[in-house]
């Protein structure tokens, strides 16, 4: 017989043989033998091995258990925190997707105030159990979802983060989202690259180049102030609509010009009718921007990761032990509100002087022409003496 580890094999019959490889070649056991090289049955997809040793031949086989690779036993595949913002108070829940190896003790370390108000295993509830700052998980082989809630005595302030969470081997695939109350208006975000980006402040800057251009323009009917104030408020509708206001204002501009009163009559009178419409349809947009800023939320342009106005959303690929950290800057709406009151009580001025101004020049050398009557000529003299 051979030594323990080795297994000689020559004896055998055929039918053995195979019986034998299929012992020794178990997934928990490395083989490898020295001696007759083996044969293959044609035709089949497994290649399994077969000698027909003559007598005197042998095999020997060496079976020896794998050894282990040093790694991690936990594997977190998905991590989704999620921070829902109050006044005085805020919720916190991270959900966890993992593996692990061995049956042991997972600890997630939370904020030192936090108190946990859940914990629970495939949906199950299980006993909350801490160690210090830190929530005892029990694990099992296999796959898992866990997910732990708690709240911690945060006020709401103008920059906020969210708190420190730390699990003990790295993470993929970590989602952070932070839930903004209704009567907050969120000014920035900042956390991982990919996440909401707050796309006002370049539609801002891009809107006052705008209004300094306008304001340079010969035939310009505002002084470049008016046009940066008017173009503040416009950013709350769509740019199409500010395009018609502005459209609007170099109409009626146009119409107090003299190129306007060489117009034969037909193109006059149809050019009135126009004025009339486009006035209408801009005063209107221009009440409906009063009204969305005085009632509305706040456009900010908020866009990224599924990101919006209440929601903001960040991914990180990968995260070591201390998950990813993420904020926003955010003040009260009423801000915003008397922000757009002080602008409307502006508009509502500026609106009188440009429907006065207007009027005046809609009607400058009258409002519509007539056709001029056909002019009768008379016969020459010559004809009545006739």
């Amino acid at each position: 017989m051979a030594p323990a580890n080795e297994l000689n094999l020559a004896t055998r019959a055929e039918d053995t043989w195979v019986e034998r490889w299929h012992l020794v070649a178990s997934p928990v056991w490395n083989v490898a033998f020295t001696g007759l090289l083996p044969t293959f049955e044609p035709g089949k997809a497994e290649l399994i091995p077969v000698w027909q040793p003559w007598p005197g031949e042998a095999v020997q086989f060496a079976i020896s258990r794998p050894e282990a690779i040093a790694g991690a036993t936990v594997t977190v595949s998905r991590a989704l925190h999620e921070v829902t913002l109050g006044k005085r108070q805020r919720t916190s829940k991270l959900d966890l997707s993992l593996r692990s190896s061995l049956g042991e003790e997972f600890l997630v370390e939370l904020p030192p105030d936090a108190e946990v108000t859940a914990l629970t295993d495939g949906g199950k509830a299980v006993p909350v159990r801490k160690d210090g700052a830190r929530v005892v998980v029990p694990l099992r082989p296999g796959e898992q979802s866990i997910s732990v809630g708690w709240k911690t005595n945060t006020p709401l302030l103008f920059h906020t983060r969210t708190e420190s969470v730390r699990l003990p081997v790295e993470a993929a695939n970590v989602s952070t989202t932070i839930n903004v109350p209704d009567n907050r208006w969120v000014l920035w975000a900042d956390g991982p690259r990919r996440g909401p980006a707050v796309r006002f402040w370049v539609i801002f800057v891009c809107s006052i180049i705008a209004a300094i251009m306008l304001g340079r323009v010969g035939l310009s009917p505002l002084r470049t102030l008016e046009w940066m104030l008017l173009v503040i408020g416009l950013t709350q509708v769509p740019l199409v609509a500010a395009l018609f206001v502005t459209g609007w204002l170099f109409l009626l501009a146009w119409r107090g010009h003299e190129t306007f009163l060489r117009l034969r009559t037909t193109s006059y009178n149809l050019l009135q009718v126009v004025i009339i419409g486009v006035t209408a349809i801009a005063v209107g947009i221009l009440i409906y921007a009063v009204g969305e800023g005085l009632l509305g939320n706040p456009e900010m342009f908020i866009t990224g990761n599924g990101s919006g106005r209440g929601e903001l959303r960040w991914y990180q690929a990968r995260s070591d032990g201390l998950l990813p950290s993420a904020g926003c800057i955010s003040i009260s709406i009423w801000w915003y509100r008397l922000l757009m009151l002080v602008w409307a009580l502006w508009l509502a001025a500026a609106l009188i002087r440009w429907l006065s101004w207007g009027w005046k020049n809609f009607s400058s050398g009258g409002t519509f022409r007539t056709a001029p009557a056909p002019v009768v000529t008379p016969p020459p003299l010559s004809t009545l003496g006739k």
